[in-house]
């Protein structure tokens, strides 16, 4: 039941497709930043993911679940900022229930960060550290 009210709303937001247009270009405006010189530069965004199973209990293979229907949601959010045109970040974190579908709680983890550092204009030295 709760799928099949999912799928009617995702079917009215693309129906409506001018007005999801504004609404998401007004939400992407509020979710990037920048200095008035323009040395500084940040933008946030993200994907929502929604997966829904129907299964057979007892659940087969990696189907961690206790339940005939669930929802798996994951939420990806990224942030990319620069400082001038020496320092880069980028991140990405998530929240969702980990590698294998199931109905266990989500948990949220930073997946990957990386500083680039350019100190020279040409490009010809570049440092960059992170986990990815």
């Amino acid at each position: 039941m709760k799928l099949r009210l999912l799928a009617a709303l995702c079917g009215i937001v693309a129906s409506s497709d001018r007005a999801s247009g504004e609404i998401l270009d007004r939400l992407e405006d509020a979710l990037t930043f920048s200095s008035p010189s323009g040395q500084a530069r940040m933008r946030l965004s993200g994907t929502l993911d929604l997966e829904g199973y129907q299964t057979q209990l007892p659940a087969a293979g990696v189907i961690d679940t206790t339940k005939e229907q669930f929802l798996n949601p994951r939420l990806s959010v990224f942030l990319d900022a620069q400082l001038g045109r020496s320092i880069y970040l980028f991140a990405q974190a998530r929240a969702d229930r980990g590698f294998d579908p199931g109905d266990r709680p989500a948990k949220v983890r930073l997946d990957e960060v990386a500083l680039r550092f350019t100190p020279r204009g040409d490009g010809l030295v570049v440092v960059q550290a992170g986990t990815f």
